[in-house]
């Protein structure tokens, strides 16, 4: 584990999803990105969008008991606004840093410590990106496709910027609650967030950059 986070002050990082009938290979690799987190202290609740498969229903059954950090929430009839099914879990999270991880993508095993170290050291915090790089079904990396080139630096962000990133439900934002007053928005250029791309066009990326 991670020593940098002191014990004596908790805070947990609660990780959001929606599952329907999600392909088991993408689950599990979701699920053990979580359990391989360097700190544990976190959190996933995760909404099953009244999955009928049944290799699917029996995962979440397994690790939700496995393990209590992991809150299974059940919807009897899919739910097809995504906005309503976040809604639905985001009152379910009664502690204030939440992150919205999509269930075929995955996170780097220090996300939740460099994402605590953080706001440890910047209290005030509401919004926190990272970098993110693409990965494939064979497990090949790629660059990284969103970057700034930039220390972490905090800087007091607009509400409308702030409301505008969230409400794309973007995977690689933290989020604290929301004070329209003062808005503190950090980013840490480090490739934590793992965002799965299926598109064969990637092979012909990763061709391009291993004959540059």
């Amino acid at each position: 584990m991670d020593q940098r986070v002191p014990d004596e002050e908790q805070i947990i990082i609660n990780f959001i999803t929606i599952v329907e009938n999600t392909v088991p290979k993408y689950l599990l690799e979701f699920i053990y990105a979580l359990l391989n987190q360097s700190w544990g202290n976190w959190r996933c609740y995760i909404l099953n969008n009244a999955s009928t498969a049944r290799r699917t229903l029996a995962i979440l059954d397994e690790y939700s008991l496995k393990d209590a950090r992991f809150v299974l929430l059940h919807e009897k009839y899919p739910l097809r606004d995504k906005d309503i099914a976040y809604q639905k879990l985001l009152q379910q999270v009664n502690i204030p840093y939440v992150a919205i991880l999509n269930i075929d993508d995955s996170i780097a095993s220090n996300t939740v410590v460099e994402l605590v170290t953080l706001l440890k050291q910047m209290p005030k915090l509401n919004l926190i990106t990272t970098d993110q790089v693409i990965v494939d079904d064979e497990g090949f990396f790629y660059p990284v496709c969103w970057k700034q080139n930039v220390p972490w630096q905090v800087t007091l962000a607009q509400k409308d910027y702030y409301l505008t990133l969230f409400n794309k439900i973007s995977c690689n934002i933290l989020t604290g609650k929301i004070d329209e007053n003062s808005l503190y928005y950090a980013h840490l250029p480090l490739p934590l967030y793992h965002r799965r791309d299926k598109n064969s066009k990637l092979k012909k990326l990763r061709l391009a950059n291993l004959s540059v």
